[in-house]
């Protein structure tokens, strides 16, 4: 792809003393897109989040956001883990959009910007560990973006969610879209997450990754790939 925003080409990782994964990886993406990931328990779907998002080093290959290798600019990178309560510094919620602002000068769209438009104007002397966990995963994303990330990751971000929690997360991936982010996802639900997807990347434990922006390829391979379908 002629200018992508990032690149990865042959990737391969493997654990210390462990099996090889992501054998031969390669893909690349545009800016603003949504890259969706999926695959079964242990297929390496982490992995590949921490290794596109600078915080590990492929064994094999390049990766590349905007011209410039993925590690060297993690500090522009946003990752978000599955357990949310280890991304989260602050007491309060103020607090926590203190800590995540405190870089941001003459920033129109701020944290305090985000958190009024996305529902916390409201709440915030509130206790962070008072909130829902799809509260949380909320306040998160608005720390992450008012540091104006080049890139989001999400990891198994419906994780622990109950179903409001999960329509109001699939409200907030497309209000990302709108906004033109590039997000990056893994998740064991495809279906929530169709209407935002522009690409979707298959890994296994056994199969060779598999790459597709092409609506009925990806239909062809949830079962081949132990990933359910919409």
């Amino acid at each position: 792809m002629e200018g992508a925003f990032l690149k990865a080409e042959g990737l391969e990782f493997s654990y210390p003393g462990g099996r090889t994964v992501l054998s031969g990886l390669a893909f690349s993406l545009p800016k603003g897109a949504c890259l969706v990931i999926c695959g079964e328990n242990g297929s390496g779907k982490s992995t590949l989040l921490d290794l596109l998002s600078g915080y590990r080093e492929p064994l094999k290959g390049i990766i590349e956001i905007e011209g410039k290798k993925a590690s060297s600019i993690r500090g522009e990178l946003a990752l978000l883990p599955q357990n949310i309560d280890y991304f989260l510094l602050g007491q309060t919620v103020e607090e926590e959009l203190g800590l995540s602002a405190a870089d941001v000068k003459d920033d129109q769209e701020g944290a305090l910007s985000l958190a009024s438009a996305w529902g916390f104007s409201s709440a915030s002397r509130t206790r962070v560990d008072a909130l829902s966990p799809g509260e949380k995963k909320r306040l998160a994303l608005i720390g992450a973006l008012s540091g104006r990330p080049r890139a989001l990751f999400l990891d198994e971000p419906f994780s622990g969610l109950d179903w409001s929690g999960t329509v109001t997360l699939t409200g907030d991936l497309r209000r990302l879209k709108e906004r033109g982010e590039t997000v990056i996802l893994s998740t064991h639900e495809p279906g929530l997450v169709g209407d935002v997807a522009d690409y979707w990347l298959f890994v296994s434990k056994e199969l060779a990754p598999f790459f597709t922006g092409d609506r009925k390829e990806l239909e062809s391979r949830f079962a081949e790939y132990k990933v359910r379908p919409f």
